[in-house]
């Protein structure tokens, strides 16, 4: 591709690829599923053509359409219930730091299917796809699962925020700013189909009520909402606040407050903010942010100013007793050579320090 003049990495034809296969094959089943108001892709017939006898793909509709029947014989036995329990998600389901990263980063991945206006994908086809990628890559969460794992997430993003706008205190939650950057992207998750009591990192619990015996139109419209939706700002006024008076009731908000959307003050400092404080509260919480991570970096720099510099005085040091060495040697090189040489007696020589005397006689 890049001979033709597109710039365009390996990895980025990669994620392209799958994201256009993974919609095909949505499309493909809901045709072969009997639904005639299947929406069509791009280049649908010219993937079609390339992947219609393609093994992988005839197995993978294979799988599907076994899955469909399994979960339709479970959604008739759920609507015979008259209360569905509750299912914990920490229970289930351990998430690793890894899952996590994975989970945000096929939310960015497929952020235009929630936010898309154009598109009739239902949440139920959306969390099993990203479930299916996320076995892909060894783990192994459900959709139900994944959209829990999402809305915990969430909430405890918006607990930490309130907390920090409350104290002034660093949110020290180590997914604040990802949850954030994702929740900017693919906006706020609407979780009334299920009824899930999440415990948060700080350790309380909050919950969201499942509906009663729904039909399957009424889901539809719901699940149609929730993908059609738009991306909110994150920090509007209003909205944070209705949410903050229903989640945390020790705020004090009152049902006033809620319904105008304004705070009053009353002389104590929860109640003091106002809606330009919060977002100036929300800059200033970036701003330390980054600066916190510009003053790790010099640390860390300094360190290793620090580190070089005890190696150079060590040097320094060798290099001064390696000189001293020298001149005493040199010294006594010189000394050495000053000294006059003696002759040295061999030792096999017998006639050598032996002095015959001749009488005077033997003379003549």
């Amino acid at each position: 591709m890049g001979q033709i003049g597109f710039v365009v990495s390996g990895d980025e034809c990669d994620r392209k690829w799958r994201n256009l296969k993974i919609r095909y094959l949505a499309v493909l089943e809901k045709q072969m599923s009997g639904e005639k108001s299947a929406h069509r892709i791009d280049y649908f017939e010219k993937i079609h053509a390339f992947l219609n006898n393609d093994p992988v793909t005839l197995a993978y509709l294979e799988q599907r359409s076994i899955q469909q029947k399994c979960k339709i014989l479970a959604d008739q036995k759920a609507e015979n219930e008259e209360e569905l329990p509750d299912l914990d998600d920490a229970g289930i389901l351990d998430w690793s730091d890894r899952a996590v990263q994975l989970l945000l980063d096929l939310l960015l991945e497929f952020r235009d299917w929630f936010t898309d206006q154009d598109n009739d994908w239902d949440d139920t086809t959306i969390w099993e796809t990203i479930s299916e990628q996320m076995k892909l890559e060894g783990h192994q969460p459900s959709s139900e699962q994944c959209c829990r794992k999402w809305a915990s997430l969430t909430m405890e993003y918006q607990h930490h925020k309130t907390e920090a706008e409350a104290t002034g205190s660093v949110p020290l939650w180590p997914y604040y700013t990802r949850v954030r950057h994702v929740l900017a992207q693919v906006g706020r998750p609407t979780v009334s189909k299920v009824n899930t009591s999440v415990t948060l990192d700080s350790g309380s619990k909050k919950s969201f009520k499942r509906g009663m015996k729904r039909t399957r139109s009424d889901t539809k419209t719901r699940t149609i909402h929730i993908c059609k939706r738009e991306i909110q700002d994150i920090d509007n006024t209003t909205e944070e606040q209705t949410e903050v008076a229903t989640a945390y009731p020790e705020l004090g908000l009152s049902r006033e407050q809620e319904v105008s959307g304004r705070t009053t003050t009353t002389g104590t400092a929860k109640d003091a903010l106002q809606s330009g404080d919060i977002r100036e509260i929300c800059q200033r919480l970036e701003n330390i942010e980054e600066n916190m991570a510009i003053c790790r970096r010099l640390d860390h720099l300094e360190a290793q100013l620090d580190a070089a510099a005890e190696h150079r005085r060590a040097q320094q040091q060798t290099n001064t007793l390696l000189s001293q060495v020298l001149t005493e040697l040199s010294a006594l090189r010189r000394t050495l050579s000053t000294r006059p040489a003696h002759k040295v007696q061999d030792p096999t020589d017998l006639s050598s320090g032996i002095t015959i005397v001749v009488p005077q006689s033997q003379q003549l």
